[in-house]
C-alpha cells in the first residue's frame, strides 16, 4: 500500500473517529444563588479565551458557549467571589473567593450532554445533575483572605 494513501486513511479515521469530540458545542451557566443582594463577581477562562471580569446579581447568570476542540482536552475554570453580609454567614464582612475548574471535557463531557449548568452558592459550588435536576456538591470556597478583593480574580 502506498503511504501517502496510507497516511490519508490514518488521517481519515483519526478526524472521523473523534468527529463525535470535535466541535460540538457546550454551553455553560454559573447562577448566582449565593444570597439576595449579593453580587457574585465572576472571571471565567480557558486557554485561548478570558471572557472577563463580571458582576452578576442574585438569581442572574453567566452564560457562554464554545465547540469542544479537536483532542477533547477543552477545560473552563473562574474565579469567584462575593461579599459576606450575613453576619451569621461564612465569613462575615469577608471577601469570600476562588479558582474552580468550571468545564472539563474529560469529567463533563456525558455530565453535561451539552449544557452544563452550576450553581454557586454561599456553602460551596454545585453541579446541577441533567437526569435529577438536584444539586451535586463539588467545590468548597478557599478560606477567606482578610485582603482580597475583585481584581485578584
Amino acid at each position: 500500500m502506498n503511504m501517502k494513501v496510507l497516511l490519508a486513511v490514518v488521517v481519515f479515521t483519526i478526524y472521523f473517529g473523534c468527529s463525535s469530540v470535535s466541535g460540538k458545542r457546550v454551553s455553560v451557566y454559573v447562577n448566582n444563588m449565593v444570597a439576595p443582594d449579593t453580587m457574585l463577581d465572576i472571571h471565567c477562562k480557558s486557554k485561548n479565551d478570558d471572557l472577563g471580569l463580571h458582576k452578576i446579581a442574585y438569581r442572574q447568570n453567566q452564560t457562554w458557549s464554545f465547540k469542544i476542540n479537536f483532542w477533547g482536552t477543552t477545560l473552563f475554570w473562574c474565579g469567584m467571589g462575593w461579599h459576606d453580609k450575613d453576619p451569621r454567614g461564612f465569613n462575615p464582612g469577608g471577601y469570600i473567593h476562588g479558582s474552580f475548574e468550571i468545564y472539563n471535557y474529560k469529567r463533563d463531557s456525558k455530565k453535561c450532554d451539552g449544557i452544563c449548568v452550576w450553581n454557586v452558592q454561599n456553602y460551596g459550588i454545585y453541579f446541577v445533575n441533567k437526569d435529577t435536576k438536584k444539586n451535586e456538591f463539588m467545590f468548597s470556597w478557599q478560606p477567606a483572605s482578610t485582603n482580597a478583593k475583585e481584581t485578584d480574580l
